[in-house]
């Protein structure tokens, strides 16, 4: 999670909000203790802190599938590689990587016919 606040003089970020099981009123309240140059972005706040809580999981999940397909840009695939010689492609797969010849396995994955399994196996290959 990429958001947090201070209020009095505390770093604040939404899990810390979470564990103390601090609700809104509670936030309002230190939050309009505050200078007055900072009580007219409280709505923002508390709608980004709202936001935060209620999709953690979701923007969690989607950070490590953000994460996962760079590793897989990273995974070089050699314009000369044998698709229809690599043990566990499906013949469908087979043919579409001998037609596209991706430069990398994130890009082999974008394929349609490609599916995990048929990732899986070229990982299992480049490993070899």
């Amino acid at each position: 999670m990429g958001f947090s606040l201070t209020i009095m003089a505390q770093h604040v970020t939404p899990l810390d909000i979470k564990i103390a099981e601090l609700n809104l009123d509670s936030l309002r309240g230190a939050y309009l203790a505050q200078p007055t140059m900072y009580r007219a972005s409280l709505d923002v706040v508390a709608e980004q802190l709202e936001v935060e809580l209620k999709y953690e999981g979701y923007i969690r999940r989607e950070q490590a599938q953000i994460e996962e397909m760079r590793r897989l840009e990273s995974r070089l695939l050699s314009p000369d590689t044998p698709y229809d010689t690599i043990h566990g492609l499906r013949k469908e797969a087979q043919e579409k990587l001998s037609r596209v010849r991706p430069r990398s396995i994130g890009q082999a994955a974008r394929i349609s016919g490609v599916s995990p399994a048929d990732v899986a196996a070229l990982m299992i290959y480049l490993e070899k």
